[in-house]
């Protein structure tokens, strides 16, 4: 904001000033302010940086935010490398014992005989033709 002050007096001085000297020895001075602004602002975002990169690094050691342990951190995630493999196992465990027979859920799948396609599409179209009748006697009402 405040450059934008500067770029306003600059420009006043400009239209009102009678030699050039004192216009280039203004715009000079208001260079320099300018700079020195930048380089304020520059070192302040440098600090601020700064300040939190030493934040992430003390809480990189402590391993969470709220200061648990290693253990206590990775709890979940042998929960569900255990939890995976017992479910894997139990899946083995009734293939072999025959509760589950897969071949049966493959046939069901590819069979379409038992289906009576006819009368499904005979269904199906006559739903589709009654649909505008039931919606326009809906609105009527």
């Amino acid at each position: 904001m405040r450059w934008k002050v500067k770029l306003v007096a600059l420009i006043i001085l400009v239209f009102n000033s009678a030699g050039a000297k004192s216009i280039e020895s203004n715009i000079t001075s208001t260079n320099n302010e300018i700079k020195s602004d930048l380089n304020e602002v520059s070192n302040e975002i440098v600090s601020d940086t700064s300040i939190v990169s030493r934040k992430l690094d003390a809480r990189d050691t402590r391993w969470s935010y709220y200061y648990m342990g290693r253990w206590v951190w990775h709890l979940p995630l042998w929960f569900l490398l255990y939890f995976v493999w017992y479910i894997v196992f139990c899946t083995v465990r009734s293939i072999y014992n025959h509760t589950i027979n897969p071949d049966d859920y493959l046939r069901k799948r590819r069979s379409i005989d038992d289906w009576n396609l006819n009368q499904l599409t005979q269904n199906v179209l006559s739903k589709i033709e009654s649909f505008p009748n039931k919606i326009l006697k809906s609105y009527e009402r």
